[in-house]
């Protein structure tokens, strides 16, 4: 099957030049493939542009898949690649998926655009798709900074006192669900709205590795803002390094001021997220 690909870039700053890859469009006519591959999370980006709103950055890159999507329901739905939406399209190649690419991103001043544009044979459009992810947008992506101890490591230290009181086995993994994300919780009880706890660890080896990791949850609750039936919990590590605490006292604050105003609570004082949960459980007559 032949298909064609365009690198899609991001400009921070429009008036330097600079842009970096951060998703891949891919068309495929005989496979009625169309769809932007975007990067999820901050990384190299967040590094380069510590000014970076991901929130808005997440919400846009959503909006130009859900864009894509459509247009590829609109074209193939036809049963021809014409529409009366959309340019005429002629000969299966990169003029096909130019015509496409420009029709939902057009080219002007915002902060994305189009770069290189290449063909190519393929047998599995899904994988040549991700071979072409990894090669544009993840090939200099730095590997994510580990964690000394896991989120489920942090979870022990309330685990155990939730054992202690004998609610431990009524939480359970919960979804919350948006309309462009859905987000899972390890650990969530119902009372009349889903109490949802998530484990965090900071015990990570750079300030950079905490600030994704807060980021990536801010944009998260983001996304639940306008939900009304949960309320969100996090009981977070710090580092073992006191260099970094900083870091994580800048992440804490970062937690504390996302949307829907969780609850964030160190392990330290896991007692206090106890007390909340027990209450929880006392008008819960066990797992939803």
């Amino acid at each position: 099957m032949k298909y064609s690909y365009a690198v899609l870039q991001y400009r921070h700053e429009i008036w330097s030049g600079e842009a970096m890859n951060i998703g891949v469009l891919v068309f495929c006519r005989s496979a009625a493939y169309l769809k932007l591959k975007t990067r999820r999370s901050g990384g190299r980006l967040s590094a380069a542009y510590p000014n970076l709103d991901r929130p808005a950055l997440t919400e846009d890159l959503n909006d130009l898949k859900h864009g894509f999507k459509s247009l590829s329901g609109k074209v193939f739905e036809q049963g021809t690649l014409f529409c009366t939406e959309l340019p005429t399209l002629g000969a299966e190649g990169a003029s096909d998926l130019k015509s496409l690419a420009y029709h939902v991103l057009k080219h002007d001043a915002s902060s994305f655009r189009w770069s290189t544009f290449g063909t190519g044979v393929t047998s599995d459009i899904h994988e040549t798709h991700q071979i072409l992810f990894d090669r544009f947008v993840l090939k200099n992506e730095q590997k994510r900074d580990e964690a000394r101890r896991s989120d489920d490591d942090v979870f022990e230290s309330l685990q155990q006192q939730l054992r202690d009181v004998g609610i431990a086995g009524k939480l359970q993994p919960h979804v919350v669900s948006a309309p462009l994300l859905d987000v899972e919780f390890k650990h969530s009880i119902k009372n009349g709205v889903w109490h949802c706890v998530q484990p965090l660890s900071f015990d990570l080896k750079t300030h950079d590795g905490m600030v994704e990791k807060a980021n990536t949850w801010t944009g998260n609750l983001y996304h639940l803002r306008d939900h009304p039936d949960f309320r969100a919990y996090f009981i977070t590590g710090k580092p073992k390094e006191s260099p970094l605490l900083p870091a994580y006292n800048r992440a804490l604050a970062m937690l504390r001021s996302a949307p829907t105003t969780p609850i964030v609570v160190e392990e330290t004082n896991a007692g206090t997220l106890v007390d909340y949960l027990v209450a929880a459980a006392r008008h819960s007559a066990g797992p939803h």
